[in-house]
Protein backbone atom coordinates (compact mmCIF):
# COMPACT_ATOMS: atom_id res chain seq x y z
CA UNK A 1 0.00 0.00 0.00
CA UNK A 2 1.44 3.43 -0.87
CA UNK A 3 2.72 5.60 1.84
CA UNK A 4 0.19 8.37 1.37
CA UNK A 5 -3.10 6.92 1.50
CA UNK A 6 -4.38 6.75 4.73
CA UNK A 7 -6.77 3.99 6.29
CA UNK A 8 -9.96 4.92 6.75
CA UNK A 9 -11.09 4.09 10.51
CA UNK A 10 -13.35 1.21 10.97
CA UNK A 11 -15.52 3.38 13.71
CA UNK A 12 -16.68 5.29 10.76
CA UNK A 13 -18.32 2.14 9.32
CA UNK A 14 -19.83 1.87 12.12
CA UNK A 15 -21.07 5.23 12.63
CA UNK A 16 -22.42 5.17 8.93
CA UNK A 17 -24.30 1.73 9.92
CA UNK A 18 -25.92 3.58 13.14
CA UNK A 19 -27.11 6.36 10.40
CA UNK A 20 -28.15 4.16 7.93
CA UNK A 21 -30.49 1.88 10.71
CA UNK A 22 -32.11 5.49 12.08
CA UNK A 23 -33.28 7.05 8.92
CA UNK A 24 -34.82 3.50 8.08
CA UNK A 25 -36.62 3.15 11.70
CA UNK A 26 -37.50 6.97 11.26
CA UNK A 27 -39.13 6.40 7.45
CA UNK A 28 -40.74 3.28 8.83
CA UNK A 29 -42.37 5.55 11.81
CA UNK A 30 -43.12 8.29 9.50
CA UNK A 31 -45.03 6.24 7.22
CA UNK A 32 -46.63 4.06 9.79
CA UNK A 33 -48.15 7.59 11.44
CA UNK A 34 -48.72 9.22 8.08
CA UNK A 35 -52.23 11.17 8.15
CA UNK A 36 -54.41 10.27 5.60
CA UNK A 37 -56.09 13.34 4.14
CA UNK A 38 -59.60 12.96 5.87
CA UNK A 39 -58.02 12.80 8.80
CA UNK A 40 -56.00 15.73 8.27
CA UNK A 41 -59.23 17.57 7.19
CA UNK A 42 -61.31 17.06 9.89
CA UNK A 43 -58.01 17.71 12.37
CA UNK A 44 -58.43 21.18 11.17
CA UNK A 45 -62.13 21.25 11.44
CA UNK A 46 -64.34 18.66 12.30
CA UNK A 47 -67.26 19.78 10.14
CA UNK A 48 -67.21 17.72 6.65
CA UNK A 49 -69.02 18.77 3.56
CA UNK A 50 -69.45 15.54 1.22
CA UNK A 51 -71.10 15.71 -2.34
CA UNK A 52 -72.64 11.92 -3.07
CA UNK A 53 -73.65 11.69 -6.44
CA UNK A 54 -75.53 8.32 -7.70
CA UNK A 55 -75.68 7.44 -11.53
CA UNK A 56 -76.53 4.64 -13.85
CA UNK A 57 -76.14 4.25 -17.28
CA UNK A 58 -78.36 7.23 -18.41
CA UNK A 59 -76.89 9.23 -16.07
CA UNK A 60 -77.46 11.49 -12.77
CA UNK A 61 -80.30 10.06 -10.20
CA UNK A 62 -79.30 12.09 -7.38
CA UNK A 63 -77.32 14.32 -5.80
CA UNK A 64 -76.92 15.20 -2.11
CA UNK A 65 -74.71 17.83 0.19
CA UNK A 66 -74.05 15.92 3.07
CA UNK A 67 -72.77 18.10 6.08
CA UNK A 68 -71.15 16.17 9.04
CA UNK A 69 -70.10 16.56 12.24
CA UNK A 70 -67.23 14.36 13.36
CA UNK A 71 -67.01 15.71 17.06
CA UNK A 72 -70.88 15.20 17.76
CA UNK A 73 -72.05 12.62 15.04
CA UNK A 74 -74.24 14.77 13.59
CA UNK A 75 -75.51 14.75 10.22
CA UNK A 76 -77.53 16.71 7.63
CA UNK A 77 -78.35 15.92 3.97
CA UNK A 78 -79.44 18.39 1.17
CA UNK A 79 -80.99 17.24 -1.72
CA UNK A 80 -80.25 19.00 -4.84
CA UNK A 81 -82.58 17.99 -7.73
CA UNK A 82 -80.89 16.98 -10.99
CA UNK A 83 -82.89 19.63 -12.81
CA UNK A 84 -80.71 22.42 -10.60
CA UNK A 85 -80.20 25.24 -12.56
CA UNK A 86 -76.84 27.62 -12.08
CA UNK A 87 -74.30 29.84 -14.47
CA UNK A 88 -71.79 27.14 -15.25
CA UNK A 89 -68.59 28.82 -16.21
CA UNK A 90 -66.87 25.79 -17.30
CA UNK A 91 -69.98 25.44 -19.57
CA UNK A 92 -70.19 29.40 -20.54
CA UNK A 93 -74.16 29.09 -20.34
CA UNK A 94 -76.57 28.27 -17.48
CA UNK A 95 -77.92 25.05 -17.90
CA UNK A 96 -78.97 21.81 -15.26
CA UNK A 97 -76.76 20.15 -13.26
CA UNK A 98 -77.49 16.22 -14.49
CA UNK A 99 -76.24 18.22 -17.98
CA UNK A 100 -73.18 19.48 -16.13
CA UNK A 101 -72.49 15.71 -15.01
CA UNK A 102 -72.99 14.30 -18.06
CA UNK A 103 -70.82 16.66 -20.11
CA UNK A 104 -67.85 17.49 -17.55
CA UNK A 105 -68.16 15.14 -14.98
CA UNK A 106 -68.61 15.27 -10.95
CA UNK A 107 -65.82 17.63 -10.43
CA UNK A 108 -67.60 20.19 -12.05
CA UNK A 109 -70.84 19.46 -10.60
CA UNK A 110 -68.95 19.78 -7.46
CA UNK A 111 -67.22 23.04 -7.80
CA UNK A 112 -70.68 24.02 -9.32
CA UNK A 113 -72.56 23.30 -5.67
CA UNK A 114 -69.00 24.87 -4.39
CA UNK A 115 -70.36 28.44 -5.61
CA UNK A 116 -73.94 27.87 -5.41
CA UNK A 117 -73.45 27.41 -1.20
CA UNK A 118 -70.53 29.35 -0.91
CA UNK A 119 -68.71 26.60 0.64
CA UNK A 120 -64.52 24.92 0.30
CA UNK A 121 -65.82 21.18 -0.91
CA UNK A 122 -62.49 19.10 -0.81
CA UNK A 123 -64.43 15.31 -1.07
CA UNK A 124 -66.88 14.18 -3.19
CA UNK A 125 -68.72 10.43 -3.69
CA UNK A 126 -69.51 9.12 -7.43
CA UNK A 127 -71.34 6.00 -7.11
CA UNK A 128 -72.88 4.01 -9.88
CA UNK A 129 -75.77 1.88 -9.22
CA UNK A 130 -73.23 -0.83 -9.50
CA UNK A 131 -71.27 0.14 -6.70
CA UNK A 132 -73.87 -0.04 -4.53
CA UNK A 133 -74.89 -3.54 -5.77
CA UNK A 134 -71.51 -4.72 -5.06
CA UNK A 135 -71.40 -3.08 -1.98
CA UNK A 136 -74.26 -4.29 -0.34
CA UNK A 137 -74.01 -7.71 -1.16
CA UNK A 138 -70.50 -7.38 0.06
CA UNK A 139 -72.53 -5.98 3.59
CA UNK A 140 -75.04 -9.19 3.11
CA UNK A 141 -77.39 -6.74 2.33
CA UNK A 142 -79.46 -3.48 3.41
CA UNK A 143 -82.70 -3.24 5.66
CA UNK A 144 -85.15 -0.71 4.94
CA UNK A 145 -88.77 0.23 5.83
CA UNK A 146 -91.64 0.53 3.06
CA UNK A 147 -94.73 1.77 4.24
CA UNK A 148 -96.26 0.60 0.69
CA UNK A 149 -94.59 -2.20 -1.34
CA UNK A 150 -93.66 -1.01 -4.47
CA UNK A 151 -95.62 -2.39 -7.48
CA UNK A 152 -94.57 -1.68 -11.31
CA UNK A 153 -93.95 -1.90 -15.00
CA UNK A 154 -90.92 -0.37 -16.15
CA UNK A 155 -89.40 -1.12 -19.89
CA UNK A 156 -91.87 -4.63 -19.82
CA UNK A 157 -89.92 -6.06 -16.25
CA UNK A 158 -92.32 -6.48 -13.50
CA UNK A 159 -90.48 -4.73 -10.45
CA UNK A 160 -91.86 -5.59 -6.78
CA UNK A 161 -90.25 -4.98 -3.58
CA UNK A 162 -92.70 -5.86 -0.63
CA UNK A 163 -93.60 -3.23 2.13
CA UNK A 164 -92.57 -3.53 5.51
CA UNK A 165 -89.01 -3.74 7.11
CA UNK A 166 -87.02 -5.98 4.39
CA UNK A 167 -84.10 -6.77 3.74
CA UNK A 168 -82.67 -6.17 0.33
CA UNK A 169 -79.78 -7.72 -1.88
CA UNK A 170 -77.73 -5.35 -4.31
CA UNK A 171 -80.29 -5.63 -7.00
CA UNK A 172 -82.93 -4.75 -5.50
CA UNK A 173 -81.80 -1.82 -3.11
CA UNK A 174 -80.64 -0.10 -6.63
CA UNK A 175 -84.09 -0.83 -8.03
CA UNK A 176 -85.40 0.99 -5.23
CA UNK A 177 -82.63 4.00 -5.48
CA UNK A 178 -83.29 4.52 -8.83
CA UNK A 179 -86.83 3.96 -8.92
CA UNK A 180 -89.23 6.90 -9.79
CA UNK A 181 -92.62 5.96 -10.07
CA UNK A 182 -94.74 8.10 -12.43
CA UNK A 183 -97.84 8.97 -10.13
CA UNK A 184 -95.17 9.90 -6.91
CA UNK A 185 -94.67 13.42 -5.87
CA UNK A 186 -90.96 13.92 -6.43
CA UNK A 187 -90.58 14.41 -2.36
CA UNK A 188 -90.82 10.50 -2.89
CA UNK A 189 -88.37 9.54 -4.69
CA UNK A 190 -85.79 12.21 -2.49
CA UNK A 191 -87.32 10.29 0.91
CA UNK A 192 -86.46 6.86 -0.90
CA UNK A 193 -82.45 8.55 -1.21
CA UNK A 194 -82.41 9.87 2.23
CA UNK A 195 -83.79 6.30 3.34
CA UNK A 196 -81.47 4.55 1.61
CA UNK A 197 -78.46 6.97 2.92
CA UNK A 198 -79.32 6.52 6.20
CA UNK A 199 -79.98 2.64 6.58
CA UNK A 200 -76.59 1.87 3.99
CA UNK A 201 -74.77 3.69 6.06
CA UNK A 202 -76.07 2.06 9.02
CA UNK A 203 -75.58 -1.30 7.57
CA UNK A 204 -71.65 -1.03 6.91
CA UNK A 205 -71.07 0.53 10.31
CA UNK A 206 -73.18 -2.96 11.65
CA UNK A 207 -71.12 -5.26 9.51
CA UNK A 208 -68.53 -5.75 11.64
CA UNK A 209 -66.42 -8.51 9.47
CA UNK A 210 -65.51 -5.41 7.74
CA UNK A 211 -63.54 -3.65 10.81
CA UNK A 212 -62.20 -6.93 11.30
CA UNK A 213 -61.14 -8.01 7.81
CA UNK A 214 -58.03 -5.96 5.93
CA UNK A 215 -59.00 -7.84 2.80
CA UNK A 216 -62.91 -6.99 2.94
CA UNK A 217 -62.59 -3.50 3.98
CA UNK A 218 -60.35 -3.09 0.77
CA UNK A 219 -63.17 -5.04 -1.18
CA UNK A 220 -65.82 -2.33 -0.29
CA UNK A 221 -63.23 0.32 -0.27
CA UNK A 222 -62.14 0.24 -3.95
CA UNK A 223 -66.45 0.68 -4.96
CA UNK A 224 -66.26 4.00 -2.93
CA UNK A 225 -65.52 6.33 -6.51
CA UNK A 226 -64.86 9.19 -6.10
CA UNK A 227 -61.82 11.80 -5.16
CA UNK A 228 -61.38 9.77 -1.99
CA UNK A 229 -57.61 7.93 -1.76
CA UNK A 230 -57.63 4.36 -0.24
CA UNK A 231 -56.40 5.72 2.93
CA UNK A 232 -59.14 8.66 3.14
CA UNK A 233 -62.19 6.36 2.03
CA UNK A 234 -61.43 3.41 4.83
CA UNK A 235 -61.09 6.64 7.68
CA UNK A 236 -64.76 7.48 6.05
CA UNK A 237 -66.21 4.16 6.36
CA UNK A 238 -64.60 4.51 10.10
CA UNK A 239 -66.44 7.45 10.84
CA UNK A 240 -69.57 5.99 9.70
CA UNK A 241 -70.66 4.35 13.42
CA UNK A 242 -70.41 7.42 14.83
CA UNK A 243 -72.84 9.49 13.22
CA UNK A 244 -76.52 9.75 14.97
CA UNK A 245 -77.68 8.61 11.92
CA UNK A 246 -81.76 8.13 13.39
CA UNK A 247 -81.40 12.35 14.13
CA UNK A 248 -80.13 13.50 10.12
CA UNK A 249 -81.71 16.22 9.63
CA UNK A 250 -82.53 16.00 5.83
CA UNK A 251 -83.31 19.51 3.74
CA UNK A 252 -84.61 19.81 -0.17
CA UNK A 253 -83.45 22.90 -2.25
CA UNK A 254 -86.23 24.69 -3.27
CA UNK A 255 -86.60 27.29 -6.35
CA UNK A 256 -88.48 28.59 -9.04
CA UNK A 257 -88.72 26.85 -12.32
CA UNK A 258 -89.08 28.20 -15.50
CA UNK A 259 -88.18 26.55 -19.66
CA UNK A 260 -84.41 27.08 -20.44
CA UNK A 261 -82.74 26.29 -23.58
CA UNK A 262 -80.20 24.01 -22.41
CA UNK A 263 -77.37 21.53 -23.90
CA UNK A 264 -80.10 19.01 -25.05
CA UNK A 265 -83.26 21.53 -25.94
CA UNK A 266 -85.86 23.04 -23.66
CA UNK A 267 -85.65 21.81 -20.10
CA UNK A 268 -87.17 22.49 -17.03
CA UNK A 269 -84.53 24.41 -15.16
CA UNK A 270 -84.86 25.03 -11.03
CA UNK A 271 -83.44 28.17 -9.86
CA UNK A 272 -82.76 28.58 -6.14
CA UNK A 273 -84.68 31.49 -4.29
CA UNK A 274 -82.64 34.40 -3.62
CA UNK A 275 -80.17 33.29 -5.61
CA UNK A 276 -79.24 30.58 -3.51
CA UNK A 277 -79.35 32.65 -0.17
CA UNK A 278 -81.81 30.60 1.19
CA UNK A 279 -79.81 27.66 0.74
CA UNK A 280 -76.57 29.03 2.66
CA UNK A 281 -78.22 30.76 5.01
CA UNK A 282 -80.10 27.53 5.72
CA UNK A 283 -76.57 25.82 6.05
CA UNK A 284 -74.92 28.14 8.13
CA UNK A 285 -77.79 27.41 10.71
CA UNK A 286 -77.80 23.60 10.54
CA UNK A 287 -74.08 23.62 11.06
CA UNK A 288 -74.26 25.78 14.08
CA UNK A 289 -77.07 22.72 15.00
CA UNK A 290 -75.03 19.98 13.92
CA UNK A 291 -72.33 20.96 16.71
CA UNK A 292 -74.20 22.13 19.26
CA UNK A 293 -74.51 19.63 22.58
CA UNK A 294 -77.39 16.63 22.27
CA UNK A 295 -79.74 18.08 23.98
CA UNK A 296 -79.66 21.39 21.60
CA UNK A 297 -79.67 19.49 18.74
CA UNK A 298 -82.68 17.49 19.80
CA UNK A 299 -84.60 20.61 21.01
CA UNK A 300 -83.85 22.75 17.59
CA UNK A 301 -84.99 19.33 15.37
CA UNK A 302 -88.02 18.85 17.60
CA UNK A 303 -89.06 22.59 17.37
CA UNK A 304 -92.76 22.82 16.14
CA UNK A 305 -93.85 26.83 14.61
CA UNK A 306 -97.31 28.55 13.78
CA UNK A 307 -96.86 31.36 11.74
CA UNK A 308 -99.40 34.12 11.91
CA UNK A 309 -99.80 37.08 8.89
CA UNK A 310 -100.16 40.34 10.78
CA UNK A 311 -100.00 42.33 7.77
CA UNK A 312 -102.26 43.19 4.75
CA UNK A 313 -100.07 41.10 2.46
CA UNK A 314 -101.97 38.28 1.34
CA UNK A 315 -100.00 34.75 1.08
CA UNK A 316 -97.46 35.92 3.45
CA UNK A 317 -97.50 33.44 6.31
CA UNK A 318 -98.23 30.63 3.73
CA UNK A 319 -94.72 31.58 1.64
CA UNK A 320 -93.13 32.07 5.08
CA UNK A 321 -94.13 28.34 6.03
CA UNK A 322 -92.17 27.09 2.98
CA UNK A 323 -89.51 29.18 4.15
CA UNK A 324 -89.20 27.30 7.44
CA UNK A 325 -90.24 23.92 6.23
CA UNK A 326 -86.63 24.49 4.13
CA UNK A 327 -84.83 25.13 7.00
CA UNK A 328 -86.44 21.93 8.48
CA UNK A 329 -88.92 22.96 10.74
CA UNK A 330 -92.27 21.25 11.40
CA UNK A 331 -94.94 24.69 10.87
CA UNK A 332 -97.84 23.02 12.75
CA UNK A 333 -100.64 25.78 11.57
CA UNK A 334 -100.51 29.16 9.25
CA UNK A 335 -103.57 32.00 9.44
CA UNK A 336 -104.48 35.80 10.59
CA UNK A 337 -103.00 37.28 13.43
CA UNK A 338 -105.52 39.05 15.55
CA UNK A 339 -104.99 42.01 13.58
CA UNK A 340 -103.58 42.91 10.42
CA UNK A 341 -101.68 46.20 11.64
CA UNK A 342 -98.43 44.50 13.35
CA UNK A 343 -95.38 47.30 12.77
CA UNK A 344 -92.74 44.92 13.86
CA UNK A 345 -92.46 40.91 13.29
CA UNK A 346 -93.07 39.13 16.74
CA UNK A 347 -91.34 36.00 18.10
CA UNK A 348 -93.02 34.39 20.98
CA UNK A 349 -91.72 31.58 23.14
CA UNK A 350 -94.52 29.24 24.24
CA UNK A 351 -92.09 25.98 25.56
CA UNK A 352 -89.75 28.43 28.60
CA UNK A 353 -86.95 27.73 25.57
CA UNK A 354 -85.97 31.44 24.85
CA UNK A 355 -83.07 29.89 22.89
CA UNK A 356 -84.55 28.06 20.92
CA UNK A 357 -87.28 30.78 20.20
CA UNK A 358 -84.35 33.06 19.79
CA UNK A 359 -82.46 30.79 17.32
CA UNK A 360 -86.21 30.92 15.21
CA UNK A 361 -85.43 34.72 14.76
CA UNK A 362 -82.66 34.83 13.77
CA UNK A 363 -83.57 33.38 10.79
CA UNK A 364 -85.48 35.80 9.45
CA UNK A 365 -83.46 38.11 11.39
CA UNK A 366 -85.80 39.06 13.88
CA UNK A 367 -84.74 40.29 17.05
CA UNK A 368 -87.81 40.68 18.90
CA UNK A 369 -88.34 38.07 20.86
CA UNK A 370 -91.08 37.47 24.07
CA UNK A 371 -92.15 35.38 26.39
CA UNK A 372 -95.52 33.65 25.88
CA UNK A 373 -97.91 30.47 27.28
CA UNK A 374 -98.80 27.61 25.53
CA UNK A 375 -102.04 27.71 23.60
CA UNK A 376 -104.71 25.95 24.65
CA UNK A 377 -105.92 25.41 21.42
CA UNK A 378 -102.92 24.08 19.81
CA UNK A 379 -99.96 23.07 22.99
CA UNK A 380 -98.13 21.46 20.75
CA UNK A 381 -96.84 24.77 19.66
CA UNK A 382 -93.03 25.96 20.97
CA UNK A 383 -92.77 29.20 18.97
CA UNK A 384 -95.30 31.63 17.17
CA UNK A 385 -94.25 34.19 14.81
CA UNK A 386 -96.45 37.07 14.08
CA UNK A 387 -95.47 38.96 11.05
CA UNK A 388 -95.15 42.49 10.53
CA UNK A 389 -94.97 45.20 8.38
CA UNK A 390 -90.76 45.12 8.80
CA UNK A 391 -90.74 41.59 7.27
CA UNK A 392 -90.11 41.58 3.56
CA UNK A 393 -90.63 38.20 2.59
CA UNK A 394 -86.98 37.17 3.51
CA UNK A 395 -85.93 39.31 6.21
CA UNK A 396 -86.84 41.54 8.76
CA UNK A 397 -85.44 44.79 7.65
CA UNK A 398 -85.01 46.50 11.09
CA UNK A 399 -85.25 50.29 10.10
CA UNK A 400 -88.71 49.69 7.82
CA UNK A 401 -91.25 49.56 11.35
CA UNK A 402 -89.93 53.14 12.39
Amino acid sequence: MPKNVKRIDPSVFVILGIIAVLVSVTTVILVNVRTDRLTGRLEQNPQLPLVLMISDEQGLISTQLLLIDSNTGNLASYDFPRRLGAIIPALGRVDRIDNLYDELGPEELVNTLANIVNMDIEFYLDLSLSDIEVITDLIEGVTVFLPLPIEDDIDGRRLLIPGGNVLLDGESVAEYVAYEGTDERELEWISRRWTFLREFIRSISEYQLLYQNDQLRARLVRHLEGNFDADSASALVDLFPQLQLEAMITQRVLGNERQVETSIGEQNILFPHFEGQLVRDSISQVLGSLGAPEAAYTAALSTRIEVLNGTEINGLAARTRDLYQNFGFEVLRIGNADRNDYDATVIIDRAGNPEIATRVGELIRAENVEEGSPLADNPEVDVTIILGSDFDGWYVNAGSAE
